[in-house]
């Protein structure tokens, strides 16, 4: 490649890799075999390169652009697609353990990507940085990776999966790779890639945005009728606003078994339409769950040839995770082949949608979909494709033709289905919970380019940091001591729905249950979700349908917070708390349709904070919000 000034620090070449691990390179083609590896300038700071190769046989994967950045500095930074996007620091020595790497070769790996929130990295220095995109209109299976194949030398390469049909001895990328050459950081990248994405089908085909705008707060609650739907409705009176149910564990089966048989509800189906109509008929919305792409392989749920429907490996086995800690049955990955599942799963959608539910949520679609499948008998070619894209979007357009009021929602942040799913559910407003990587800080990159577009809510905050306990799992495993969490940890359901609010996520709270509105020890957690309800509902033409901005610069003190890192599953005494420290105040800056901006602070702290906004003085009361619009 002939570069241009802004990319000479850059060595872009290719690698190819054959199934039995060969690697070709520009300097050992085999004879008679043919690459092209073509750049055009399309700006004055934009390359785009197109590849294809000929007369070879049994390549797997293609490793395109392949870049090297010698003398990466120590100070540099990578932007990563993954959930709302992570910023790594301390690149240059963020080498994963061998035992958790995905590389196919042996160079050090840094960091991987199945590139789920967007389709495109960036590597970031003071002295200039670099966007990374693949511009697919669908969905080719393909992954990032940066390695360390020398000290200070930073490589990165896509990871493009070819589909291997029987004979094939050419194949063509069927899309551009870009390099951009940009000044800053994450916020920067995401808005070089946001030019590209808002032009994509995904974004210019998205509808029904009212349909899901009149939710003010949503509550992740699990079990029985009794239980689930009273806070929601209590929230919604004291906030006058018109909060939503996120139902899991309304199924008779025990979560994360049997799957995909749901039905009937574990109440029966009286008391289940009940419940529904009781929050229904007060405007209030109310979803269910349904796991959208697995099988229980060792459950009571059997169908023809169903274990050929799930995702083989690269190693023959198939892609079955026991994520139930107590039966360990296996659930396996649907490929997007299988019409079998897909008919049984638009059956369960069904069956909630005529027990008058406004929505389904269906997991894992939305972030689990795209891992390759080497099956030969699913109707399509081994490895690489675009599979699991087309197979799964076209059953949720079936469902949506079969009830086109219903709405639906997936898993994470993604772009797959934008253009399908009214609301995606985004829990790394709660990273703490998840991430230890003190190299790692999230940020919301996937905000910056899909806010005011795609609806996103979700958060594990907990009000009393005790997860529900499925009662169909043994009685064993339920914790037998319960502390006072919240004086534990008093900083971090206040700290978590305030950084809900400045990524503009529609506020959700998880197992609230109605003695957490009525009790006083509960009484500041419950005043500061309603406060943070009230102010999200209020201010939705900027946290709705906004744009989001870079942040503001807040000067203000700090404090350290100890989190708990507890879930469902987490048994007693596993438990690993991390503490952080963190800016008393959170803000970010949003632009209204109608062109106006406001700043938004969020005070999680218990203490009234000073500091300034872009130089700005400022005084936040404790645990509150302000808004200033220009």
């Amino acid at each position: 490649m002939q570069t241009e000034p802004l990319f000479e620090k850059l060595d872009i070449s290719w690698r190819l890799v054959c199934r039995d691990g060969t690697v070709i390179t520009p300097e050992n083609l085999p004879a008679g075999a043919s690459v092209s590896a073509e750049w055009r300038q399309t700006d004055e700071k934009t390359v785009l390169g197109s590849f294809s190769y000929r007369g070879l046989t049994d390549v797997e994967y293609i490793y395109f652009p392949y870049i090297r950045w010698r003398d990466f500095p120590e100070d540099g930074e990578l932007l990563l697609p993954d959930f709302y996007g992570k910023v790594l620091h301390n690149v240059l020595n963020h080498v994963i353990p061998a035992d958790k790497q995905w590389l196919i070769s042996a160079e050090p790996q840094i960091a991987a990507s199945e590139m789920i929130t967007m389709r495109a990295s960036a590597a970031m220095t003071p002295s200039g940085s670099f966007l990374f995109d693949f511009r697919d209109q669908t969905w080719m299976q393909k992954r990032c990776f940066y390695t360390l194949p020398e000290p200070g030398t930073l490589t990165f390469y896509g990871e493009h999966l070819v589909p291997m049909d029987a004979g094939r001895t050419a194949y063509e990328l069927p899309f551009p790779c870009g390099i951009t050459a940009f000044d800053g950081g994450w916020y920067e990248a995401a808005r070089l890639y946001r030019n590209w994405a808002l032009q994509q089908h995904w974004v210019t085909e998205k509808k029904r945005l009212s349909a899901v705008r009149e939710i003010s707060c949503l509550c992740w609650n699990r079990g029985l009728a009794e239980s689930v739907v009273p806070p929601v409705l209590k929230l919604s009176e004291d906030t006058g606003t018109k909060a939503g149910l996120s139902w899991y564990w309304w199924h008779h089966n025990p979560y994360d078994t049997d799957y995909p048989d749901f039905w009937p509800p574990r109440e029966g189906e009286e008391i289940f339409r009940k419940a529904i109509s009781s929050l229904t008929e007060r405007g209030c919305y109310v979803q269910a769950y349904l796991n959208g792409m697995t099988w229980d392989l060792d459950g009571c749920s059997t169908w023809e040839d169903g274990l050929d429907s799930v995702v083989v490996r690269r190693d023959g086995t198939p892609e079955a995770v026991p994520y139930n800690i107590f039966n360990h049955h296996r659930l396996g990955s649907i490929c997007g082949c299988s019409k079998e599942f897909q008919r049984r799963l638009k059956r369960e959608v069904s069956y909630l949608a005529e027990s008058g539910l406004t929505g389904v949520y269906l997991d894992m679609i939305g972030n689990a979909n795209h891992r390759p499948c080497y099956h030969t008998g699913h109707g399509h070619a081994p490895g690489g494709g675009d599979y699991h894209y087309h197979g799964y979007r076209k059953m949720i357009r079936e469902m949506r033709e079969m009830y086109p009021d219903l709405l639906f929602s997936t898993e994470e942040c993604g772009e797959d289905y934008i253009d399908l799913m009214d609301l995606f559910i985004g829990i790394m407003t709660c990273h703490e919970r998840f991430l230890h990587d003190p190299d790692l800080t999230p940020v919301p990159a996937y905000n910056v380019i899909y806010h005011g577009i795609m609806p996103i809510y979700g958060s594990y905050t907990l009000p009393d940091g005790i997860p529900p306990y499925d009662p169909a799992w043994p009685p064993e495993g339920r914790w037998k001591e319960e502390k006072d969490w919240l004086q534990l940890y008093p900083d971090q359901v206040f700290l978590e729905l305030a950084r809900q609010i400045v990524y503009g996520n529609i506020p959700t709270i998880a197992n609230l249950q109605l003695h957490h509105c009525t009790e006083e020890k509960y009484a500041e957690v419950y005043r500061f979700l309603c406060d943070a309800v009230r102010f999200y509902h209020a201010h939705r033409d900027f946290l709705f349908d906004g744009e989001l901005l870079k942040e503001p610069e807040i000067i203000c003190p700090e404090q350290d917070v100890d989190f708990m890192t507890r879930f469902i599953y987490t048994k007693e005494g596993a438990m690993r708390p991390c503490r952080h420290r963190r800016k008393q105040v959170f803000a970010a800056r949003f632009r209204s349709p109608d062109g106006r901006i406001a700043t938004i602070l969020a005070n999680w702290s218990r203490d009234t904070v000073n500091g300034t906004c872009d130089g700005a003085p400022f005084a936040l009361p404790p645990r509150s919000f302000a808004i200033t619009v220009s």
